[in-house]
């Protein structure tokens, strides 16, 4: 009766009625309490809860909302269903934002695994939201600069400036994989 006190609206109205009626009346509609969630999901359960994960994977977006709240749904779902990696792969990045689907397929190295492509993704839309406030902030402007054409004598120095930005940023973005050189790099130094 406790349980039952909790239900309310729609369709199940009709079933705790029935069930409350039974109850008053002297009979058990349920055994125990694991009868009583049996009889529940029988009556309001899913019948093909796996199929519907798949379908509701088909249609998630991840949108404007941030990767970490489109990936906790998305694994809520996919763990609904029997799906390998590689499949859960294939409807991650199907839907995810596609500016961070283009970010992904710019590494250097791409993610091999679920695990990869989940961590990927989180570091770097936090990036992309971490630089986004922190434009806000400091009143930077959010447009695409061509860069300036460089003539004469100063075309070496800026590409000698260029490869000095595009290291760190390479470093940055390659997974960790040259830590230990880089670490006996530093050292050296």
């Amino acid at each position: 009766m406790f349980v039952l006190s909790y239900i309310q609206g729609g369709k199940v109205q009709y079933w705790k009625n029935e069930a409350i009626n039974l109850i008053a009346a002297g009979q058990e509609p349920f055994k125990d309490f694991k009868d009583f969630i049996a009889q529940m999901e029988a009556q309001f359960g899913d019948p093909s809860p796996k199929a519907t994960a798949i379908r509701k994977l088909k249609t998630l977006q991840q949108g404007s909302s941030s990767v970490d709240k489109y990936i906790l749904q998305f694994k809520a779902e996919a763990s609904q269903t029997n799906l390998g990696d590689t499949a859960l792969i294939e409807y991650l990045k199907a839907r995810l934002n596609p500016m961070l689907f283009k970010s992904i397929y710019q590494l250097p190295v791409m993610p091999e695994t679920l695990k990869e492509w989940y961590e990927w993704a989180q570091k770097l839309d936090w990036q992309y939201r971490q630089e986004q406030t922190e434009s806000k902030l400091l009143g930077h402007a959010h447009t695409i600069h061509k860069p300036h054409k460089v003539t004469g004598g100063g075309h070496k120095r800026a590409q000698a400036q260029a490869s000095a930005w595009a290291q760190p940023l390479a470093n940055a973005v390659t997974p960790n994989t040259h830590a230990p050189q880089l670490h006996q790099q530093m050292h050296q130094h």
